[in-house]
């Protein structure tokens, strides 16, 4: 398979994959909040050796999206933005994804990589967020 060709394969992979999450999305859970609205948040950054990890608690209001929350409490924060799609991260903190070395932001809630992106998933309850620059799953 010649270079392009695997680049095209891998780019078309992630557009079905985000379509697939589009239509099918998640629900959340049981509300778990105070009585204020508000839930608590466990951010983790994870720049695996590019950069310096961030951990933060946050209390954030029910109904947020996890792009809220990320975008409210990450500093060089940069993504791209497809219609029906949301959001899509590229860069946290200056590390960029690195498409030659398969290298990308993932995204993952409770421990488990996400089936939605992070401008889809409504935080309802208490959860912990991770976003990991990482090799692709895909």
């Amino acid at each position: 398979m010649k270079h392009w060709e695997g680049k095209i394969l891998l780019i078309s992979i992630v557009i079905l994959s985000l379509l697939f999450f589009y239509i099918f999305p998640i629900n959340t859970g049981v509300n778990t909040h105070n009585e204020s609205g508000n839930v608590t948040v466990y951010l983790k950054i994870l720049f695996n050796g590019a950069g310096e990890d961030i951990f933060k608690n946050i209390s954030v209001e029910r109904g947020s999206t996890v792009f809220d929350v990320i975008r409210d409490n990450v500093d060089e924060l940069r993504y791209k933005t497809y219609p029906g799609m949301g959001a899509y991260i590229t860069s946290i903190g200056g590390v960029e994804e690195n498409k030659e070395k398969g290298l990308f932001w993932l995204f993952y809630v409770d421990g488990k990589l996400a089936n939605v992106g992070v401008s889809s998933y409504q935080i309802d309850k208490s959860i912990n967020i991770s976003l990991s620059y990482e090799p692709s799953p895909w």
